[in-house]
């Protein structure tokens, strides 16, 4: 090696190495050639240099990597989130994943690198955020994101698995039982009165799928008509091809009172608006609410909140409405599978008859129709129906 390079440190089959006029570059052997080649790095900050060859040589690169040096380089916390953000953009819960993104990106440790996080970074990011009046759940929230960001960085190859530090979880078991409801829950007058304040159709159809499944948020917002088992008549709350997570999304039955609905929804996604997947309906709600005259405290969770309480009432087991709300996987013990077998007559009888009595007294209490589609929503489902049709048709 000329005597301009002096050798810094090994990563597999690159080094480091650092030029007399102090810039560093990654170097490898070819063997085709029989000769060392370098690449520069553009920078003379020994740390900055060191994850670059080491993130090299750990993505499973050989050879030549300007492939790597030309791809995006994420080494603070702000870039990993920026980063994250053309990810989140596509989800439902874009709002919220974007507030928690430039909540961090104005913290202390936007500019840190993240292979330097400690644990006390992030005690001290939590007690600046609790010492402004922030729940520790949110402070949850908001590292979930980072911890989400750091995770696809790793999987993508552009930051380093021994790089990445463990995001901590400061809610304890005790932070989860004492939590307030997200939403609060309320009676079926309410709802009722909620619905009657809904004047868009797509949100309409958003609270009447609502109502019949008490599923969360994002589920809703995602759902397709090809979800819908017409034949049995099951919804399968999760999307083909997506893994289910903690936060299970169950099958569960079309209640009977909303049988008519099935006949007019699309096989595509169904809360849209101008063409388009709604990705957010907390404005739209928010306006119902205060037509309707209602607590700022209701919101879409709180149908969740109020339809298990509405069951806990009725009588029904606590594993049937866990399973129900998605908060436990259905039971695989032989002795009680058939009860939660979508396709046995009895499955989850209990909750599925609690629900149509549910749905029932709010429709009893609705002036606007629920029990069959509102006019709006009709011409909204047709409208769905002819886009799909005009793109299937090219």
């Amino acid at each position: 090696m000329p005597a301009t390079y002096t050798p810094i440190e090994g990563f597999g089959e690159y080094s480091l190495v650092r030029h007399a006029n102090g810039n560093f570059y990654i170097a490898w052997y070819e063997p085709t050639k029989r000769q060392t080649r370098r690449r520069g790095l553009k920078t003379k900050v020994t740390s900055d240099a060191m994850d670059r060859v080491r993130q090299i040589s750990e993505s499973g690169m050989t050879g030549d990597p300007l492939a790597a040096l030309e791809a995006k380089v994420v080494r603070t916390v702000a870039d990993v989130l920026n980063e994250h953000r053309n990810y989140v953009k596509d989800l439902a819960s874009v709002e919220a994943e974007t507030i928690h993104i430039d909540l961090i990106c104005a913290s202390a440790i936007a500019n840190k690198r993240v292979a330097a996080l400690t644990r006390r970074d992030f005690e001290a990011l939590r007690d600046t955020w609790v010492a402004t009046g922030t729940k520790i759940s949110t402070v949850s929230r908001r590292l979930s994101t980072l911890r989400s960001a750091i995770k696809r960085a790793v999987d993508n190859k552009q930051l380093s698995a021994n790089d990445a530090p463990k995001v901590p979880e400061f809610r304890s078991a005790h932070h989860v039982r004492a939590a307030e409801p997200k939403g609060d829950p309320c009676g079926t007058e309410a709802l009722a009165r909620l619905y009657d304040a809904t004047e868009e159709p797509h949100l309409q159809l958003y609270l009447t799928m609502l109502f019949a499944t008490a599923a969360r948020r994002t589920s809703v917002l995602e759902l397709e008509g090809k979800q819908i088992d017409r034949e049995h008549s099951l919804l399968d709350l999760n999307t083909k091809g997506r893994v289910q997570t903690d936060k299970y999304r169950p099958v569960l039955p079309i209640l009977a009172p909303l049988q008519l609905w099935l006949e007019l929804i699309p096989d595509g996604r169904l809360i849209m608006w101008r063409d388009k997947p709604v990705i957010s309906v907390k404005t739209g709600i928010r306006r119902a609410i205060a037509r309707a005259g209602l607590p700022n405290d209701i919101n879409s969770y709180s149908v969740r909140h109020s339809l298990g309480r509405f069951m806990n009432r009725a009588g029904v087991d606590d594993k049937q409405i866990s399973v129900w709300l998605g908060h436990i996987r259905p039971p695989q013990n032989n002795k009680i599978t058939l009860i939660y077998s979508p396709y046995a007559p009895e499955y989850m009888l209990d909750a599925r008859q609690a629900a149509e009595k549910f749905i029932g007294e709010i429709a009893a209490q609705a002036k606007t129709p629920l029990l069959t589609p509102p006019n709006s929503v009709q011409a909204y489902l047709q409208r769905l129906i002819a886009v799909e049709k005009r793109d299937r048709e090219g």
